[in-house]
């Protein structure tokens, strides 16, 4: 994971397996999040409000978003472009084996129901257990 305040900050990468985000942000609402070193996918996330952790309540919210995302190992944004342009192309030597590998591509596709539904499974990290005397 890539923690930045702007994209001129110097990034440092955390693990983000063990990495809070409340911790670590401190007062910024925005950070960007690096996805799958290999194909360089570069996410921006926002932060609207913060509110205090209460296992009663979401982790997270879904608001809004927008497009499909792309397949897995397309080579990044570079050949996410290069596929959606054969897949246009009637006429393009590999788009019917393109077509076969990536499926039903439509990137103007967003299906918020989904986000909101693999959203709502993410948990409240734990609470800290104070050891027994």
């Amino acid at each position: 994971m890539t923690i930045s305040a702007d994209s001129s900050a110097r990034q440092r990468l955390l693990p983000e397996h063990s990495a809070r985000l409340g911790e670590t942000l401190g007062k910024r609402r925005k950070f960007r999040y690096w996805y799958d070193f290999g194909d360089d996918w570069w996410h921006t996330i926002t932060i609207d409000k913060r509110l205090p952790g209460d296992p009663a309540t979401p982790a997270a919210v879904f608001i809004e978003g927008e497009n499909a995302c792309p397949p897995e190992d397309c080579g990044g944004p570079w050949g996410y472009a290069d596929l959606l342009e054969a897949l246009a192309d009637p006429d393009h030597p590999e788009r019917s084996e393109l077509a076969e590998w990536a499926g039903d591509v439509d990137p103007g596709r967003f299906d918020a129901e989904a986000a909101r539904q693999r959203l709502s499974r993410i948990r409240h990290p734990r609470a800290k257990r104070i050891p027994a005397k």
